[in-house]
C-alpha cells in the first residue's frame, strides 16, 4: 500500500517487543489508543496482528491475490 493509502481493520492482540535494531513497520494504525507504527514488513513480508477488512480497500485484494498468483515477488 502506498503511504496515503488505507485499509480498515480491527486488532485484539496486544504484546510487545523490544530490540536494539532499528526495525521497518508495516502500517500505521489508528484508533483509541492514538496513531502508532505497527506490524514488520521486509521485502514481501508483513507480520502484524491488525486483520484487515477487505472489503474497505477492495485494490489492496487485486494486488495480494496477483502478488499470490506471481509468487509473492515484491513490485
Amino acid at each position: 500500500m502506498s503511504t496515503e493509502e488505507q485499509a480498515k481493520g480491527h486488532e485484539f492482540h496486544y504484546s510487545t517487543y523490544s530490540t536494539e535494531a532499528d526495525l521497518p513497520h508495516a502500517y500505521e494504525t489508528r484508533g483509541l489508543r492514538g496513531t502508532k507504527p505497527k506490524g514488520y514488513a521486509e521485502g514481501n513480508l508483513i507480520a502484524g496482528y491488525t486483520h484487515l477488512h477487505f472489503g474497505s480497500n477492495p485494490e489492496l485484494v487485486k494486488r495480494w491475490l496477483s502478488r499470490c498468483v506471481e509468487g509473492g515477488a515484491p513490485a
